[in-house]
């Protein structure tokens, strides 16, 4: 599979801008955006090779899809779709990343990464559902792109 790039529009706290959504083989996916001066990046891998099946059943599951832009998924036939087809998947699921950080960055601010592990480590959570999984994947980019962390430099202590 080659690499594909697209832009996603999105928004955080009212402040809207484009992030760049780079898919590689595998549906791994790269975004990078800048926003309020600091540049960001995160992976999403969890859909990615084996992961992926899984991934399309929820995105089609939650709601109806247009089978014409999203392809088609049954347990009687399984997946239908092109190669762009699931790229729009994909491409759909990372706008719903983004508009879960949003969600998440509108109701609780400066906590958004305390949230973010709160989240991954109390919160019961059905990774059965769409709902549930595009939050954690939210939670995973929070936290690997130190979303609104504060620019502090931190001292190494470790054991000694």
């Amino acid at each position: 599979m080659n690499t594909y790039t697209r832009q996603v529009d999105a928004q955080l706290m009212e402040s809207k801008f484009t992030a760049d959504v780079e898919i590689r083989g595998s549906y791994q996916v790269a975004v990078s955006f800048d926003w309020c001066s600091r540049s960001y990046r995160f992976m999403i891998t969890r859909w990615s090779a084996n992961g992926f099946n899984g991934f399309i059943s929820r995105f089609h599951q939650h709601c109806p899809r247009d089978p014409k832009v999203f392809g088609t998924c049954s347990v009687e036939q399984g997946l239908q779709a092109s190669t762009e087809q699931k790229l729009l998947c994909v491409y759909q699921a990372t706008a719903d990343v983004f508009r879960t950080i949003d969600l998440i960055a509108s109701k609780h601010r400066r906590s958004l990464l305390e949230y973010a592990i709160w989240f991954k480590h109390a919160a019961r959570v059905d990774m059965g559902t769409y709902r549930d999984y595009i939050t954690t994947l939210a939670c995973d980019a929070i936290i690997e792109c130190n979303l609104m962390a504060p620019n502090v430099n931190y001292e190494d202590v470790r054991f000694q």
